[in-house]
């Protein structure tokens, strides 16, 4: 909210008459401006100091229980600057807080519905949420999750946003972040694919779907990215709220990209709990390769049959290119951030590169390079093999590392250390007799 919320406030209510269901006035809308203008009132203030943030004693508090399958949990809800900023000219703390209950028991059943049986119903509430009016520590961040505190920090627009145009997703994906606990390393792929899920289609150019058109384009649509990229390469003018570029979208583009991300759902429901099972091992291998997409794809590769097909001799001898790149670069030791210096670029586009200057085309080196991950991650009886891992030791000590740093960050609480100190405990565990720390 920027200083001249107030004369805003007071235009809007001269409009609109003083009591002002924000939900409801954005359901009804299905053009940008309403909202633009609604959004723009609640735009993040930027303060004078960052001294006026952290002094700052004006902080509306409520709790509330959120209930689940099993029980209930007791959340605290702070909004920073609620009577500086006008907040209580158009809200009631109360009427806030009963829709934060409301929007995180959804997120607990849209997170249980796409990704069932991962997540404990507990691990999905937090015990602080924060409605923060200003700026979060990334200008382009919708929210962020402090995994030690328990707590999720969520801008005011976000919210807004993320009724109109998402489903209430942003709240849904830091409950996903608290879900996945402490261990758990490269952790947006399956969050960020709920955002995409529970978009609409005036959003889809900037949500990740083209993140995972290597998926897409070699086992549901080789079309569609180019469709994509073609629609909005075209738009005459893109409205931009809070960054985020909105246009409606053809129905017909809109209906295959709903259908494609319907058959993505079970490929991201699978990596999920997989990823849950040994978040660490798997962490290694995202280290090692430099594969943001490392998971997903293999599942992929393991349950969808490919929409062109190559011959047996041209696969044998991607394949052996292949193994022969990756194990040519195995004795690199990793570096402080994780990643082998001669795989930064990323071991699936160099193997792309590696098999393009052998004659091979897109279609086809996308082909072997999917094959090459279910021959090495991929049990004969369908379960996953994370193999051989010879840094894990140096992937755990990072780890470690970070713990350690995180622990010293002024925004940790006692309580918080406490549980970083239990996370170090039960990881520390994990080394190998012996191993000597060097982070």
């Amino acid at each position: 909210m920027k200083k001249v919320l107030a004369a805003l406030t007071a235009s809007l209510m001269i409009a609109t008459g003083c009591t002002i269901d924000l939900e409801t006035k954005l359901q009804k809308n299905t053009k940008t401006e309403p909202f633009k203008k609604i959004y723009e009132i609640h735009a993040p203030y930027v303060p004078e100091s960052q001294e006026e943030i952290s002094q700052n004693k004006d902080v509306a508090e409520y709790k509330i229980k959120v209930d689940h399958s099993q029980g209930s949990k007791e959340v605290n809800i702070k909004i920073p600057l609620f009577t500086k900023l006008n907040c209580n000219t158009c809200h009631t703390v109360k009427e806030l807080a009963d829709k934060t209950k409301a929007r995180l028991e959804k997120g607990i059943q849209t997170i249980n519905s796409q990704y069932p049986d991962t997540f404990k119903n507990e691990d999905l509430i937090p015990k602080l949420y924060v409605i923060q009016p200003y700026e979060i520590p990334s200008e382009d961040a919708f929210a962020y999750t402090i995994k030690p505190e328990r707590s999720i920090n969520i801008k005011a627009t976000s919210i807004l946003f993320e009724k109109q145009y998402m489903n209430d997703s942003i709240t849904a994906h830091e409950q996903m972040h608290l879900g996945q606990g402490y261990l758990w390393l490269n952790t947006e792929t399956e969050p960020h694919f709920l955002n995409i899920s529970n978009s609409d289609g005036r959003t889809w150019a900037n949500t990740r779907l083209i993140t995972y058109d290597r998926i897409i384009s070699t086992f549901i649509d080789n079309t569609l990215e180019k469709e994509i990229y073609k629609y909005y390469n075209n738009i005459d003018e893109l409205n931009l709220i809070g960054g985020i570029g909105i246009s409606d979208m053809p129905k017909d583009l809109e209906t295959k990209i709903k259908k494609t991300i319907e058959k993505l759902k079970p490929i991201f429901a699978e990596s999920a709990k997989e990823r849950s099972k040994n978040p660490l091992g798997w962490e290694y291998h995202y280290r090692d390769l430099a594969v943001e997409t490392l998971l997903p794809e293999i599942i992929a590769a393991k349950n969808l049959k490919p929409i062109k097909k190559i011959s047996k001799e041209k696969l044998n001898k991607g394949l052996e290119t292949i193994r022969n790149m990756y194990y040519s670069d195995a004795d690199n030791p990793f570096s402080i951030f994780g990643i082998r210096a001669s795989l930064r670029r990323g071991f699936d586009m160099q193997a792309m590169n590696r098999l393009s200057d052998e004659g091979f085309s897109e279609e086809e080196a996308r082909i072997i390079y999917f094959s090459y991950l279910k021959e090495r991650f991929v049990n004969k009886d369908g379960s996953l093999n994370l193999g051989d891992m010879p840094y894990l030791n140096e992937v755990t000590d990072e780890r470690l590392y970070f713990m350690e740093e995180h622990k010293k960050m002024p925004i940790i609480t006692e309580e918080g250390r406490k549980f970083i100190d239990q996370a170090i405990q039960d990881l520390e565990k994990k080394l190998s007799p012996g191993y000597k720390r060097k982070y």
